[in-house]
């Protein structure tokens, strides 16, 4: 059962209490004493009463831990693979929430900047965040500090969350969005190393991994570049549609009209290649580069093939 604090926030709720002001007084590369300094100045003004904890997350692809250590005692657990990073500072976050003492003012220090903006924002959807909001303590500030700067409560939660990996499983849950990321990176490789080793396809020739590329602005000429990178255009392909129509050829060379004709060796262009200086090889010539596209559309154009593609 619910106790009252752990119903969900009221529309007007203020939110959790949480501090950035180390982390405006931190410069990026900061040398680790002065960041230590900043810390102790900023804990004995506004913490010098509160009980402190200090969290955090360790992850490797096999394995997960979390660390909390502080003046209520120190706790490291495991969480289940694939969770992600965020996670593990989530999950953290919300183990060293559950030890604060609700009558106690507590300060928890973590090194997860976005884990804290998702807390703050009231809107995540991650369920390590939610139950922090639904788990509420209005005694509990959280505080950012950076992390590996010699701090020594933040590099203790370090120590443990890395032995945390060897634990019992703590939480056998994974996220939803965990999950998803590690569906889709397992497909995604997958897919990679299929694309790979295939070496029958025009377009392996163009494009060696399967990452997104990025769309021009003109749609038909992005319809172009697209019918160019894979090998199938009308110019080329037009008995692909019309039965009738024979297989196009080379009215100079007499060989099978291609695009890898057309670009890289037809003499009928020749001139307008070497005009565009254009590369020894089809996939610099297609790649996805934008001055080398519009290098591409140009020359068709001026040699009257672009409508044909």
């Amino acid at each position: 059962m619910l106790a009252l604090s752990d119903y969900p926030p009221t529309w007007d709720d203020p939110g959790p209490n949480i501090d950035w002001g180390i982390k405006k007084l931190c410069k990026a590369g900061e040398i680790p004493n002065i960041t230590q300094n900043i810390f102790r100045e900023h804990v004995q003004r506004h913490y010098s009463n509160h009980i402190q904890i200090y969290t955090d997350g360790s992850y490797t692809p096999n394995a997960i831990g979390i660390g909390v250590a502080g003046q209520l005692g120190n706790k490291h657990r495991q969480i289940s693979a694939p969770s992600s990073s965020f996670s593990a500072e989530a999950a953290a976050l919300y183990l060293g929430v559950k030890m604060a003492p609700s009558n106690n003012q507590t300060v928890i220090f973590t090194g997860s900047a976005s884990v804290l903006a998702a807390l703050q924002s009231g809107t995540h959807n991650h369920p390590w965040i939610q139950r922090l909001e639904v788990y509420r303590n209005d005694n509990v500030t959280f505080c950012w500090v950076p992390a590996h700067c010699g701090i020594r409560g933040n590099e203790e939660a370090d120590r443990l969350a890395n032995l945390g990996r060897s634990e019992k499983v703590w939480k056998s849950n994974v996220p939803g969005p965990d999950l998803k990321r590690f569906i889709t990176d397992k497909i995604q490789n997958r897919w990679n190393e299929q694309w790979r080793n295939t070496t029958d396809n025009f377009t392996r020739k163009i494009k060696h991994t399967t990452e997104k590329w990025t769309d021009r602005s003109d749609w038909r000429e992005q319809k172009v570049l697209s019918r160019l990178r894979i090998g199938h255009t009308r110019i080329t392909h037009g008995h692909r549609i019309d039965s009738r129509t024979p297989t196009p050829t080379c009215e100079i060379c007499g060989i099978r009209l291609t695009v890898e004709h057309i670009l890289m060796s037809c003499p009928k262009y020749e001139h307008q290649r070497n005009k565009h200086k254009f590369p020894c090889n089809i996939r610099e010539i297609l790649s996805n580069d934008a001055s080398a596209e519009t290098v591409v559309i140009s020359f068709l154009k001026e040699n009257q093939i672009y409508e044909n593609i």
